[in-house]
């Protein structure tokens, strides 16, 4: 991911670790955005946006959850 946001020209990151051997969360942003944390756990990450001086603020939530029915009640419990 590091070659990636790189070459898209993100200069900071956001991760929450991946959970066993797979998923994980993650974001980049460019360094003229302002980026606030507010929450995180394996299942999301909860940032306030600033897009530049004098502009709002807006909200980004990203959220992961398990693919197969079986492993979705573990994704309830965080």
């Amino acid at each position: 991911m590091e070659k990636v946001r790189l070459k898209c020209g993100f200069a900071n990151v956001l991760d929450v670790g991946a959970f066993r051997s797979k998923g994980g969360l993650s974001i980049s942003w460019k360094e003229e955005y302002m980026v606030q944390l507010r929450s995180f756990s394996a299942n999301h990450i909860n940032v306030d946006v600033k897009e530049g001086k004098g502009m709002p603020s807006w909200r980004l939530t990203r959220f992961y959850g398990a693919s197969e029915e079986h492993k979705k009640e573990s994704c309830r419990n965080f």
